[in-house]
């Protein structure tokens, strides 16, 4: 009986440490080609509304509209809103085809999978005339990752 009580505590403890774990950080993460990523938006119950997607979006704004750092902040806002109008000629909803035009921009700058991570920039002509890099990196199991300019550390693209 001694035995049973302890199979059954040893269960119940790995079963409440299962359930009681955080998800990973990879989850629905930006993974592999950019295309399928979700839509982002500011009221559509059905779009992302917040998140690292979403600091990764306004970090991509950031870099194209030379906007202050403290812009990225995680929440599709109005603020977010009005930069996602500028970069895509008054659209306010950020969809797939907008992610593979971004995707297209980005240029590989070191690692080799298996075996290390891949660093990657994204580098667009500002208004201003001169041109700003958002750092990138995709581990070898396709999730990407980005180097946010507000914290100087890198950041998760999951929600």
């Amino acid at each position: 009986m001694r035995k049973f009580m302890q199979l059954i505590g040893s269960l119940t403890l790995g079963l409440a440490l299962l359930f009681a774990a955080a998800p990973p950080v990879s989850a629905d993460s930006v993974t592999w080609g950019w295309g399928d990523n979700h839509r982002l938006c500011r009221t559509d119950p059905s779009c992302v509304r917040a998140g690292g997607v979403v600091r990764l979006w306004q970090a991509i704004a950031v870099t194209a509209l030379v906007l202050p750092y403290d812009f990225i902040d995680g929440e599709f806002g109005v603020g977010t809103e009005n930069a996602t109008k500028s970069m895509f000629s008054g659209r306010t909803v950020v969809e797939p085809w907008m992610w593979q035009h971004i995707e297209a921009g980005i240029t590989y700058v070191s690692g080799d999978c298996p075996g290390s991570t891949e660093y990657y920039r994204w580098t667009v002509r500002t208004q201003y005339g001169y041109d700003q890099t958002l750092q990138l990196r995709m581990a070898c199991t396709g999730i990407w990752s980005f180097f946010n300019p507000r914290t100087q550390a890198w950041a998760g693209t999951g929600h």
